[in-house]
């Protein structure tokens, strides 16, 4: 579940660096992929919730998104 929550906001810093770069349709596809994980998410916490269990998120790190050209994006741990 964290990790669905974690490639959402790396899918969506992604979609922010791409439309800085002036490219609407890539980021708009990134901005989709950002919302299919919370989607993802939501089911696994229904999931878990139909059975009573308590789920929670744990802590991730911080990303570094680089993107001088959309060819080029790629994500760092933060440093």
């Amino acid at each position: 579940m964290t990790l669905e929550m974690e490639a959402s906001i790396v899918y969506r810093q992604m979609a922010i660096a791409i439309k800085v770069l002036n490219l609407p349709g890539i980021a708009q596809w990134f901005r989709a992929q950002s919302e299919e994980e919370i989607v993802h998410c939501e089911k696994f916490i229904k999931h878990m919730t139909d059975r009573d269990a308590h789920p929670t998120f744990l802590a991730t790190s911080a990303v570094k998104i680089k993107v001088a050209a959309a060819l080029e994006a790629r994500v760092q741990p933060a440093e």
